[in-house]
């Protein structure tokens, strides 16, 4: 498939905040024996608390780990151990789909030099045994899941020799595996996945990788970001852009829906720096995230969250984003992290001296965000994490009664009443409805004229299960919609 070059959209948004996040000191996470390494946290769209997988080497065997926390600051302090074997496990990928009770999917490679896929599956009655999901000697690594907005599929993508490849998990079994990268590509970096709305009710997966492409004589092979996406007719594949810094490691920004947002990395012939970029990017920051002079910047891992402030005026869905990467200067290695309520990084220097590697960010569902990396600061190698509450007043203001606005309900998370208020500058007829994740209403609280002014209404759910939902003002002149949770 021909590839065409597509340049990079880089919308900047004023950032007008009370208080910044408050990030906290670095906690260990992972206990026990051995090394732990490539943390990696569940990636969810609509799940609840934080699920985090590693691999672990105890001199004698590897595993693959879970452990688990639900709505705190706080990890359990059971691990969970999935799989054990001889040779090498490495890079779980872990997922939890946006249905209730959740359905949760681990895949890992096993082995040491012509690896295998495998995977386990949590669909409400404990984990399964591990099977294999590849089979052959193409040697098959670096796998990345991603949920879909159906609650029974599941997206994966990995480097299957020097190919990239897809399948999904649905009615019960995984699909055959297709590659969707040309035969002539030098794949340089994994592939990561996720599931976009571009068009109303229409759930598409996006994949991108790192690779080379010969762009220009005088370039010989750039590095550059290649993203497929599937359509109607297939698969299409391009290059997101021709820029001046050679671009490595790019990943998709998970639980962002709406568009192709994504990070990667890009060499400025001194210093490596975090860069955002994509087909319809959102970003806080502007181009260039880290901007740190004389430091190197690397693997960036960021999520955002339909929770709190505003994307856009248009759209009015409640929009919240953080990231956390590794940033190397002549001192050591510290973790940076970034977030909707700054406008430069914040580092994370646990012990200046020790080494740190593979940062991850958990998808900031319900309470706030995990940064999560692995540090080899006691000895061994274990998983540390610093966590930071999402502030709900980001953004907001007092109701005034001179202009339309949807207010954030309150409180939120909720159980099971919460308080809705809006202000109309003149009399309106206001429809003001709840709708679960599949858009099935469920509740009508306001469905007629109203007068001038700020009004509140109260919402009672007892009669609902616990998740996510969205309420809709609606009036001849104005629309939103915003997010809350219900938590029994």
């Amino acid at each position: 498939m021909k590839k065409t070059a597509v340049g990079f959209a880089v919308l900047l948004f004023v950032v007008q905040c009370r208080a910044q996040v408050q990030w906290s000191p670095p906690v260990q996470i992972s206990h026990g024996h051995g090394d732990d390494t490539h943390p990696s946290f569940a990636n969810s769209m609509y799940g609840f608390g934080d699920m985090l997988t590693f691999s672990r080497f105890d001199s004698q065997r590897y595993s693959i780990c879970i452990v688990t926390n639900s709505f705190a600051s706080n990890w359990d302090d059971t691990t969970i151990f999935i799989a054990h074997d001889s040779v090498r496990l490495d890079y779980p990928t872990l997922t939890e789909s946006g249905s209730f009770p959740s359905k949760r999917m681990l895949v890992w490679q096993r082995g040491d030099t012509l690896r295998n896929l495998w995977f386990s599956s949590d669909f409400g009655g404990g984990w399964s045994m591990p099977a294999p999901l590849t089979n052959d000697t193409l040697d098959n690594r670096f796998p990345y899941l991603s949920p879909t907005y159906n609650g029974d599929v599941f997206g994966l993508v990995w480097q299957r020799a020097d190919r990239i490849a897809f399948t999904e998990f649905t009615t019960g079994s995984w699909l055959p595996p297709i590659s969707i990268s040309d035969s002539s590509d030098t794949i340089t970096a994994r592939p990561s996945l996720k599931y976009t709305i571009e068009v109303p009710g229409v759930s598409n997966p996006l994949v991108v990788w790192g690779g080379k492409e010969f762009l220009f004589p005088s370039l010989q092979y750039e590095p550059v970001v290649c993203y497929a996406v599937r359509t109607g007719n297939g698969w299409f594949i391009s290059l997101l852009g021709v820029n001046t810094d050679a671009m490595y490691h790019p990943r998709l920004i998970k639980n962002s829906p709406w568009g192709a947002d994504l990070t990667y990395e890009g060499w400025d012939g001194t210093n490596w720096e975090i860069y955002a970029g994509g087909v319809d990017v959102i970003s806080y920051w502007g181009h260039n995230l880290s901007n740190s002079p004389l430091v190197d910047d690397r693997g960036a891992s960021f999520a955002a969250t339909s929770i709190i402030t505003a994307k856009s005026a248009s759209s009015g869905i409640p929009y919240f984003m953080a990231g956390t990467w590794k940033s190397t200067s002549s001192v050591g290695d510290s973790i940076a992290v970034l977030d909707r309520t700054r406008i430069a990084p914040y580092y994370l220097n646990a012990s200046p001296g020790t080494a740190k590697a593979n940062p991850d960010i958990s998808c900031g569902l319900g309470w706030g965000y995990w940064s999560a990396w692995e540090s080899n600061e006691t000895g061994d190698w274990k998983v540390f994490g610093s966590y930071a509450q999402i502030p709900l007043d980001v953004n907001e203001t007092a109701a005034s009664p001179n202009s339309f606005r949807l207010y954030q309900n309150h409180p939120n998370p909720f159980n099971p009443s919460t308080t809705i208020e809006f202000s109309i500058p003149s009399a309106q007829f206001v429809m003001l409805k709840v709708y679960n994740l599949l858009g099935q209403e469920v509740a009508t609280l306001v469905n007629g004229l109203q007068t001038a002014g700020v009004h509140s209404v109260q919402w009672n759910a007892s009669s609902l299960s616990t998740g996510f939902y969205f309420y809709k003002m609606e009036t001849g002149k104005f629309s939103q919609t915003r997010k809350l949770m219900l938590m029994k």
